[in-house]
């Protein structure tokens, strides 16, 4: 069964804010401990980079030719 479109939104939405906002506690974080500050910048960028790359594909879901309605 494919994915909704407005499903499929919902977890880009929450990629891109759950990594940026990882992203930025790890900045953050930095100044106590180092070790967690980079692995929680790393795991944000990761996430960020999954959000952008569903906003990649749900940009491609419109392009699909679709069958004409009878």
């Amino acid at each position: 069964m494919p994915m909704k479109h407005a499903t499929l939104e919902r977890w880009i939405w929450v990629l891109l804010y759950g990594g940026v906002l990882a992203s930025m506690i790890g900045l953050w974080s930095m100044e106590r401990d180092a070790r967690l500050g980079w692995l929680l910048v790393g795991a944000g960028i990761t996430v960020t980079a999954l959000g952008v790359a569903g906003v990649a594909w749900r940009a491609r879901l419109d392009r699909k030719p679709r069958a004409p309605a009878r």
